[in-house]
């Protein structure tokens, strides 16, 4: 917020409408509601207030996760003319499994926190790097099986493999994982109508800050303004 030539008010109000709304919110949704000059302005609100959504990565996955990788096919970048044409950007996404009884007391899997990281290939080491970071050494990790995994990485998780022949059954063998990348998919193209490859990583951080505090958003809300006033240089 320093040096910003916009309200104190209106950076209060933009940190609330980005943490607590479910779908989240465009710049041009935001210039809207704050009645901004500009949409450069929206913008480089919100990009500043992504970059304090990046906390997750200081705590790792634990207990059972599941691990799993989408394309993010060209219509969901900015300006693409030409959608399901091919190319797009792998997207890496695990998931926690937990377990939580529903108004029945029955017990139920249900997702827990989510990690996602955009990734320039499908190799072993790539995935090694994402895993080590991000999860918990001893965790159980469930895979579809199409994932190259290093023998490093079988040695420091307890791996499991769920074969799956086809994407409705992929859908049905890891709903929690899928329901996230659905979301997601939704949210760049319905909200932000894509975004280009250069700040995929950004929205990926406030899909997840937002998706780990979805049954509490006033949590949210204030943990980005803790976030916001302990930061150290304002993003450039």
């Amino acid at each position: 917020m320093h040096r910003s030539h916009v309200p104190i008010e209106s950076w209060f109000l933009a940190a609330y409408l980005v943490a607590t709304r479910l779908p989240g919110i465009s710049a041009l949704q935001l210039q809207k509601e704050l009645d901004l000059a500009n949409y450069r302005s929206a913008w480089n609100l919100l990009r500043r207030l992504r970059s304090n959504m990046v906390t997750e990565s200081l705590e790792k996955l634990t207990g059972t996760v599941r691990v799993y990788v989408t394309l993010l096919h060209e219509e969901a970048r900015a300006g693409s003319r030409a959608p399901g044409a091919g190319g797009g950007d792998l997207v890496v996404g695990a998931v926690e499994v937990v377990t939580r009884r529903d108004a029945r007391g029955r017990r139920r899997e249900a997702p827990g926190r989510l990690k996602l990281a955009v990734i320039p290939d499908q190799r072993a080491s790539t995935l090694e790097a994402f895993l080590m970071g991000n999860v918990e050494a001893g965790s159980k990790i469930r895979t579809n099986g199409r994932l190259s995994l290093s023998p490093k990485i079988l040695t420091l998780y307890r791996h499991r493999i769920r074969a799956v022949g086809s994407p409705h059954e992929a859908a049905t063998r890891f709903p929690h994982i899928h329901k996230a990348f659905g979301e997601l998919k939704s949210w760049l193209l319905v909200t932000h109508r894509g975004v280009t490859p250069r700040y995929l990583q950004q929205y990926l951080d406030e899909f997840v800050f937002r998706f780990n505090r979805r049954e509490v958003p006033m949590t949210a809300f204030r943990a980005l303004l803790k976030n916001l006033v302990q930061c150290p240089k304002a993003t450039p």
